[in-house]
C-alpha cells in the first residue's frame, strides 16, 4: 500500500517586517534570480569576449524590462483595461505566496494550500497540484539543457539562433501544458478551450520551431574565425586589446 504524501502547505510569506513594511520571499526570490541571471550572464560575456559595457547594459535594462513586465504584463492581457505585457514570474517565489495554483486533485504528492482556506479545517481543504514547482522543475531541466548545448556542444556559436529556439519552446511548451491543470486567474478564462496563457504561448512555440530550422539550414559556424573577427573589430574601433569583442559577426 503506498501511502499519500500530501503535503500540508501554510508557509508565512513575509520574511520579516520593519514596523509596518514587510520583506516577503517573493521579492527575496526575485532578487537571488536577476543577481544569479547577473553572475551568469557575465561569465558568458568572458566567454564570448564580450566588452564589460555589453553585460551591465543586459544587467540594468533587462532587470527593467524583467520587473515592469511580470507586473505589468497580468494587466495587459488578463485586464484588458490596463496595458503593456509581461513575462516571467519566480515560481518559488508564487509558493510561498501560496499563488497561481494548480487544480485540485489526488495524486500523492499534492498540497493543501492552508492560506487559501482560512477557518477551514485541514482536513477539509482539497489537495491541489503545486503547479508552481512543477513549472519550476522544468525550467530548470530546460536549463540544464542549454548548458549542454553551449558547453558541451558549443551550439551557440556553431548555429546561431538554435539555443534560443530550444529556449523558446522548453519555456512556452511547458507552460502551455501546465496550465491545463492549473486554475484560470480571471473569471473571463472559464469555458475556454485554451486559456489566455496557452494562447500566448503559441506564438512564442512557433517562432523558437523557426529559429531551429532556420538555425540548422544554415552553414555552420566556425567558432574560432568567429573569435578572430570579434578581436579584430574591437581592436579597429578602438576596444581593448584583450580578447573581448563588441559586437556579434552577422
Amino acid at each position: 500500500m503506498i501511502l499519500p504524501i500530501t503535503v500540508v502547505w501554510d508557509f508565512n510569506p513575509v520574511f520579516f517586517s520593519i514596523g509596518s513594511f514587510d520583506i516577503r520571499y517573493y521579492g527575496l526570490m526575485w532578487v537571488l534570480a536577476i543577481l544569479g541571471g547577473m553572475l551568469f550572464f557575465d561569465q558568458v560575456c568572458k566567454r564570448e569576449g564580450l566588452p564589460q559595457k555589453v553585460s551591465e547594459s543586459i544587467f540594468v535594462y533587462g532587470t527593467l524590462a524583467t520587473i515592469l513586465g511580470a507586473r505589468l504584463g497580468h494587466c495587459f492581457f488578463y485586464e484588458p483595461g490596463y496595458f503593456l505585457a509581461g513575462g516571467a514570474i519566480v515560481r518559488l517565489g508564487n509558493l510561498f505566496n501560496s499563488e497561481i495554483v494548480g487544480a485540485v486533485t489526488d495524486v500523492s504528492w499534492g498540497f493543501k494550500f492552508v492560506r487559501l482556506y482560512p477557518n477551514v479545517p485541514i482536513d477539509s481543504i482539497p489537495v491541489q497540484h503545486p503547479t508552481q514547482l512543477y513549472e519550476a522543475l522544468c525550467y530548470l531541466v530546460i536549463f540544464g539543457i542549454l548548458c549542454w548545448l553551449y558547453y558541451g556542444r558549443d551550439l551557440g556559436r556553431r548555429r546561431p539562433g538554435v539555443m534560443f529556439g530550444v529556449g523558446l519552446i522548453g519555456i512556452f511548451l511547458t507552460r502551455f501544458f501546465i496550465e491545463f491543470i492549473k486554475l484560470d486567474q480571471e473569471a473571463f478564462e472559464q469555458g475556454m478551450l485554451l486559456n489566455m496563457g496557452q494562447l500566448l504561448s503559441i506564438p512564442f512555440i512557433l517562432v523558437g520551431i523557426y529559429m531551429i530550422y532556420r538555425g540548422m539550414h544554415r552553414s555552420p559556424v566556425d567558432p574560432d574565425t568567429v573569435r578572430v573577427v570579434r578581436q579584430q573589430t574591437v581592436r579597429q574601433q578602438g576596444g581593448s586589446s584583450k580578447p573581448r569583442k563588441h559586437r556579434r559577426m552577422k
